[in-house]
């Protein structure tokens, strides 16, 4: 996907939005998202009360985060937050019209960021490189990730400092790579149980093993080749195309695989057909190695009992399958934990904080445009064996 263009390429554009679209420049961000705010008049109030999610939804994902949705849902009737969905694929080659716009443009309209992204995944990517003032000092709004994944995180500022919380999905997550690294770290991860037991209706087993998930994730994390080492009946069902609408040679050759040995491939399906296929089946096989994701996948089938299979080398999956099936609630009440320690933190300085909190605050402290926060995670380490990782932190621990 090509989103917004460097900051360095655009410096000789003379237009300033000041957050609003010029119609001169459709294709600048303020513009692009004109929609997604037209109908958003919540007033500014005291704290952190309107929230931005910026996510990433391509067309030919039709399968949404429920349980997000149903968090967020959650959150604004419980509490005075109120949220806008703002989806980065509506920024497909859209031009900023001057380097800080994305600033000026949330900052006219949100009060808090929640970034729903892996690191080095396209949200956080554009989000990392564009989310500052004009002269390079660091944007006056508070912004959160809610890590969608577990790759290892970047080094330096670029973990430290950017956000000014971080949501892992799990506690393993937390503790392997976070701890001690952030002074924010909320764990927050949820499904809908109930709705994935009302959607669970009992039926016959006609399925042995069911995969769901993607066939390909372009750096094979994913492995749902895994099924094709069982016997019985066996579905695999999921993504099958990437982003871009083509199937990579790591799909083909998984499907290839499966269809091999006697595995039925299907296309993905929406929720509800999906839930009633784990209800017909008498094991959900999460085989994804730590970086591939399937916490949703191993919720989603223990809500419906169904006994779930996963991999031996991932600690990660095997904690969900083993601990609290975190819920929509929960989810909810996380975010909130989340955003009340950013706000308790704008009203105390404390040097060397994070660079939304401190530029609200007056006290940039250091957070300037650079390439440390842009910083990404070398293709070697990403693919390195979770031992490595390990034995990189064994010193901190």
């Amino acid at each position: 996907m090509r989103l917004l263009l460097p900051l360095a390429s655009i410096a000789s554009v003379k237009a300033f939005t000041n957050g609003t679209c010029l119609e001169h420049l459709s294709d600048s961000i303020s513009c692009r998202w004109q929609e997604a705010v037209a109908t958003w008049d919540v007033a500014k109030r005291n704290g952190l009360q309107r929230v931005a999610v910026v996510y990433y939804q391509p067309p030919t994902l039709k399968q949404p985060d429920l349980g997000l949705e149903r968090a967020l849902g959650t959150w604004t009737r419980a509490t005075q937050r109120r949220v806008l969905l703002l989806n980065v694929a509506s920024l497909e080659k859209a031009r900023p019209a001057h380097p800080g716009e994305l600033c000026h443009f949330l900052r006219r309209h949100v009060d808090h960021l929640v970034v729903k992204s892996n690191w080095d995944y396209v949200v956080d990517v554009f989000i990392r490189r564009h989310l500052w003032e004009d002269d390079g000092s660091a944007c006056a709004l508070t912004r959160s990730l809610q890590i969608a994944g577990s790759y290892p995180p970047p080094p330096g500022v670029a973990l430290s400092r950017f956000y000014d919380v971080l949501y892992p999905e799990t506690t393993w997550y937390l503790d392997m790579f976070l701890k001690q690294k952030h002074p924010r770290l909320v764990q927050a991860f949820g499904i809908d149980a109930d709705g994935a037991r009302d959607a669970c209706v009992p039926t016959e087993q006609k399925w042995d093993y069911l995969f769901v998930g993607a066939f390909g994730d372009h750096l094979g994390f994913k492995r749902p080749e895994a099924l094709a080492q069982l016997t019985g009946r066996r579905l695999a069902i999921g993504k099958i195309k990437d982003n871009g609408g083509s199937i990579s040679d790591v799909a083909r050759r998984a499907i290839d695989t499966l269809q091999a040995s006697g595995v039925e491939v299907r296309e993905a399906v929406d929720w509800s057909d999906m839930m009633a296929l784990v209800a017909s089946s008498s094991n959900v096989l999460v085989p994804d190695d730590w970086r591939g994701g399937g916490e949703r996948a191993v919720l989603e089938a223990r809500a419906c009992g169904v006994t779930v299979l996963v991999a031996e080398d991932n600690p990660k999956l095997k904690s969900l399958r083993e601990g609290p099936l975190y819920t929509t609630l929960y989810y909810a009440g996380q975010l909130e934990l989340g955003l009340l320690e950013v706000e308790a933190a704008l009203l105390q300085r404390r040097e060397g904080d994070t660079c939304g909190v401190a530029a609200v605050r007056g006290d940039g402290d250091g957070c300037f445009l650079n390439d440390a926060f842009h910083a990404r995670l070398p293709a070697d380490v990403l693919r390195a064996p979770l031992q490595e990782h390990l034995s990189s932190r064994a010193g901190e621990l």
